[in-house]
């Protein structure tokens, strides 16, 4: 009877403590402890609410005048560039008749070192834009035994009219080429019989040949069962399957001819004696001005922007011709304003013929300007 009661006892205990620990695991699952209370409390604390401030330069308004990729053009959007070059100046002045204002004769070349700033937009539907250039330069040159300290200075603003040409070509559709069937491997079905057929004799070796037979035929059967199945399903997915699009032309090759209306403004010098003895000589700051007409073509590659240009200013005869090339890359999207950064160099020549007169004698200069400058950018 002792023995009853224990075994029951013990079996009472193992059925019920199982249930009671669960039963005291989902209470702490449910009941957190006062430790991760106090640190969920923390975690969700308002710092965590505010996000974290943006980058100073992510404040700066986003300032994007250039067009879309894939539609832009030559030189378009607004240009801010700056640079130091190197020009190479020479000087010609010559008087026909013996004066006593001008020497007859005063030539010098000298080598220059000029800084350049210039700003360029596209204003309005890659058509109409404006152009500004400054520049400066300082020398120093000797006639005879005198020094000369000459500083130059240049301003140019003008007008343009562009006539954009796309060069790249209208892209060719793609065609939908149907996929040519592959062909079906073609079975022999006869095989080739011997020129005498050998009688069998024996009963027992027919029936293992007819056997044989009717084992191939069955197998060959099944093949071809399997294989017409496979096959509708087969032309399906080929007939469903997309033809691969064929790479289409780019579409930023741009050429434009542009007309350019504007006004140009730069000092020149003559050389004249310095006083009525005819013993020493002075210069005489020239300066020059009027308006400038000039004819260019742009031209855009991916990246890369050409121009070359022929300019004429009048004042009011033609007084300096110029000859422009500037070569552009935009190098890497800056993360300020939404800006490009540019590297450029540029050449030319500037030619300057005029007459200088001062009572009651006068002279004429020409002096050539040729020059290479490079510098740096931005574009938005």
């Amino acid at each position: 009877m002792r023995r009853l009661l224990l075994t029951g006892t013990i079996s009472l205990f193992l059925l019920f403590n199982p249930s009671h620990a669960a039963g005291k695991a989902k209470d702490k699952e449910a009941k957190p402890s006062e430790a991760e209370t106090t640190q969920n409390d923390e975690n969700t604390g308002p710092d965590l609410d505010i996000p974290p401030s943006p980058s100073w330069y992510e404040q700066i308004p986003v300032l994007r005048i250039r067009g879309d990729e894939g539609q832009r053009v030559a030189f378009d959007g607004l240009r801010l560039r700056t640079g130091l070059g190197v020009s190479d100046h020479t000087f010609s002045q010559s008087s026909d008749n013996s004066t006593h204002v001008f020497p007859p004769q005063a030539d010098f070349a000298v080598r220059k070192f000029p800084v350049s700033f210039n700003l360029e937009s596209l204003v309005y539907k890659n058509m109409l834009g404006v152009r500004m250039s400054s520049g400066a330069a300082g020398y120093s040159t000797k006639i005879g035994n005198d020094v000369y300290d000459v500083w130059r200075e240049m301003f140019n603003a003008a007008v343009v009219y562009r006539h954009t040409f796309d060069l790249s070509g209208p892209s060719h559709p793609t065609e939908n080429v149907e996929p040519t069937k592959a062909p079906e491997p073609v079975e022999q079905a006869e095989e080739k019989e011997s020129p005498k057929a050998k009688k069998q004799s024996k009963s027992k070796k027919r029936s293992k040949a007819k056997k044989r037979s009717k084992a191939k035929k069955n197998s060959k059967a099944k093949e071809k069962s399997e294989t017409e199945k496979n096959d509708p399903a087969q032309k399906d997915a080929a007939l469903n399957q997309a033809p691969t699009a064929k790479p289409r032309a780019n579409s930023m090759t741009q050429i434009g001819l542009e007309g350019m209306l504007g006004y140009n403004q730069t000092s020149n010098i003559a050389v004249e004696y310095s006083n009525k003895k005819r013993s020493g000589a002075q210069t005489m700051d020239v300066p020059l001005s009027g308006p400038e007409l000039g004819l260019g073509v742009v031209y855009r590659i991916y990246k890369i922007n050409l121009r070359a240009s022929l300019s004429e200013t009048f004042a009011p005869t033609p007084v300096i011709t110029s000859v422009r090339t500037l070569l552009e890359y935009e190098v890497m999207q800056l993360p300020i304003m939404d800006a490009v950064l540019l590297i450029h160099a540029d050449a030319g020549m500037d030619w300057s013929h005029f007459d200088v007169t001062k009572e009651p004698d006068s002279t004429l200069i020409n002096t050539t300007d040729r020059r290479f400058n490079m510098g740096v950018g931005l574009l938005w």
